[in-house]
């Protein structure tokens, strides 16, 4: 016969299982099934037969404290614990819970940080109106700034180019322009009138006749301009309404240079090079005469070097601008030059001033030759045929060249 306990519906029984300290819990294992209860951390386990300690039956809800890494119980891996200090839930995940960084955050109580953002009592989230308050100003473009909550204008607007949504563009009353401010008239543009300031920079319509005025005004007339008044010439004349005014020969000079005997440039604008030429140089360019005048080598010199024996012949002129060979215009004058000559048996010689006379030739749209010869007779229309001998043109002697292109 087999030994059996029976047990009925009003049978009580005692059921003890294994107890011990928490510290005794972890250094035994469990038999598969086994309950095991710690004594101090009042926490039951079960044994699967392999792990030290068994496993806890269930986790629990540690409380709620500023500071979760102390205060009551001993929170084993799983519980959780509520940190009323920044309204977070969390859960311990590793042996040591002192340390925060033993504990994972796993939820929490969550507010709107402003009025951008809502939050309800079901915790559902929703984006509010946008306030300028809630943008940064690295959110703004170029020529975009924030002032008192709104988002509006720069008072410095950079902009590549402004295209209108219409046909016209709408300017304001006044617009500066650099640092003047112009004020543009507020009634309507009426005839055959164009905007005026009085200096002030208040524009208005004026007509054209107003322009200027006819009792007072005076046009003076720069250098290269001839002008006449009624057939008269002058240089500064009142605008009267009822004269024919005509202006006439406006010469704009491409180059100048002037040159002194002593080899010294007085003046020099728009030149290029000045390169002296020989008397073989000349003569291959413009031929064997000028102006019917054999071309002779002579003693005397036009000549800024004012060295020993032959001199310079002619300057070949470079411009730094071209100007127009059929059109160009050439100013060339001769100062204290003058020459002698053996006026027949008597050997008797005479000074005439000026008596050299300048000849250019042009060479292309760059270059002019410029070069001085003697004339066949004088004022009188005594012949000459003139030896040209030394001397006579000194530090003095200079000559000019204008090019008008």
């Amino acid at each position: 016969m087999s030994k059996s306990i029976e047990i009925f519906e009003n049978t009580l029984l005692k059921l003890l299982v294994r107890s011990g300290t928490d510290s005794d819990r972890k250094t035994i294992t469990l038999d598969t099934g086994e309950l095991g209860y710690t004594t101090d951390a009042k926490r039951l386990f079960i044994g699967d037969g392999v792990t030290l300690g068994g496993k806890i039956v269930g986790n629990i809800y540690n409380g709620s404290r500023p500071d979760i890494t102390s205060g009551a119980g001993t929170p084993m891996i799983g519980d959780i614990a509520f940190n009323s200090n920044t309204s977070s839930l969390y859960r311990l995940s590793s042996t040591n819970p002192t340390l925060l960084t033993n504990w994972e955050l796993i939820g929490g109580v969550y507010t709107g940080a402003n009025s951008t953002i809502k939050i309800n009592s079901t915790n559902m989230i929703s984006v509010c109106a946008i306030s300028a308050f809630n943008i940064s100003q690295d959110a703004l473009g170029n020529s975009l700034t924030l002032n008192s909550g709104r988002v509006t204008l720069s008072s410095t607007i950079v902009v590549n180019q402004i295209n209108t949504g219409t046909t016209f563009l709408a300017l304001p009353s006044a617009l500066q322009i650099n640092t003047h401010t112009y004020k543009f008239p507020s009634s309507p543009l009426s005839g055959d009138t164009f905007l005026a300031t009085d200096g002030s920079g208040n524009l208005r319509w004026s007509n054209i006749n107003t322009f200027l005025s006819a009792a007072s005004a005076k046009v003076t007339l720069g250098s290269g301009l001839t002008a006449t008044v009624n057939g008269v010439p002058t240089s500064n004349f009142s605008l009267i309404t009822s004269a024919n005014v005509t202006i006439n020969g406006l010469f704009i000079p491409t180059a100048h240079t002037t040159f002194t005997q002593a080899g010294s440039s007085v003046r020099s604008v728009g030149i290029a090079s000045v390169v002296t030429q020989t008397f073989s140089d000349v003569s291959g360019i413009i031929g064997s005469t000028i102006n019917g005048l054999p071309v002779e080598e002579s003693l005397s010199r036009f000549d800024y070097a004012r060295t020993a024996g032959p001199g310079v012949y002619g300057y070949l002129i470079t411009t730094t601008t071209p100007f127009n060979p059929a059109s160009v215009v050439i100013d060339i004058n001769a100062k204290n030059a003058a020459y002698v000559y053996d006026a027949g048996p008597n050997n008797l010689f005479k000074t005439f001033s000026p008596v050299l006379v300048p000849f250019y030739n042009i060479r292309n749209s760059t270059q002019i030759l410029v070069t001085f010869y003697v004339p066949k007779s004088n004022a009188s229309g005594e012949s000459l045929n003139p030896t040209i001998t030394t001397g006579y043109n000194n530090i003095n002697t200079r000559f000019s060249i204008t090019i008008y292109g």
